[in-house]
């Protein structure tokens, strides 16, 4: 694995207060040019990841968020073309021809992409940040679920019933209140505290991934999972400081898609 001695000490330290010095664009520029093929396929998936909420911004006839890999006309491209994203993607515009399929049936896509990453990502990091992703998006709906007196079944009607976490969420479906695996208590604490508020909860949820990922990233040293990590944060870094910068402003509601 090539590692990254002078790439990784140039970093500014991250802290969630303050604006970051250097911009996500500025560094995607910088690693573009100092990253193996190889890692630079590692970041190509990790902007995927935006690239496929910009798929429902781009129904919905939102701004694509631009830390991705392709704008809208590479989206447009792509989907003529069926190249850049995995087979997943296709299959899902394939099964649903309609805008408002796609619409309401985009946590369908998500939740495969996310689990065919988890599958087959060869970065430790990714594999971590795609599954903290997966579950957080799981435990927020099944809170979401309990709280509006909702079917956590139908909720989740996409996800695998066979799958540990998910059988372990849907064995609560009949309880009054959902509890939560323990890496998660603190979500669920957060989750109940703000739930009146989206902005708080929006802010609350980002503070407790940036921790979370810190704490990840302890694991790795002057390597991609560093870098990408770091990324990772950085974005948070960004949509927090957009946030309170903004206290006025509304905020979409996509803490679950």
């Amino acid at each position: 694995m090539k590692k990254y001695y002078f790439l990784c000490c140039f970093f500014p330290v991250l802290n969630w207060q303050v604006k970051p010095e250097l911009s996500f664009f500025e560094l995607d520029r910088i690693l573009r040019w100092h990253l193996s093929d190889k890692d630079k396929s590692l970041l190509k998936i990790f902007k995927q990841y935006v690239d496929i909420k910009n798929i429902k911004a781009l129904l919905e006839n939102l701004r694509l968020d631009p830390r991705s890999n392709l704008d809208e006309k590479g989206l447009d491209q792509s989907f003529l073309v069926g190249d850049f994203f995995p087979y997943l993607v296709f299959d899902f515009l394939k099964k649903y021809t309609g805008k408002e399929d796609r619409i309401t049936n985009f946590a369908s896509l998500l939740s495969n992409f996310l689990n065919y990453q988890i599958d087959n990502t060869k970065s430790p990091f990714l594999s971590f940040y795609f599954k903290m992703e997966r579950e957080i998006r799981i435990v927020l709906s099944a809170l979401r679920a309990k709280e509006l007196k909702k079917d956590i079944v139908k909720e989740l009607f996409f996800e695998d019933p066979r799958d540990p976490f998910i059988n372990f969420i849907f064995s609560q479906k009949e309880d009054e209140s959902l509890e939560v695996p323990k890496e998660y208590l603190q979500l669920k604490e957060l989750f109940l505290k703000n739930k009146e508020n989206p902005k708080h909860l929006e802010i609350a949820l980002l503070k407790f991934k940036f921790f979370k990922n810190n704490d990840e990233m302890k694991k790795y040293f002057f390597n991609i999972d560093q870098i990408l990590g770091y990324l990772a944060n950085l974005i948070i870094i960004e949509d927090l400081y957009f946030l309170m910068q903004h206290p006025k402003k509304e905020v979409v509601d996509k803490l679950v898609i």
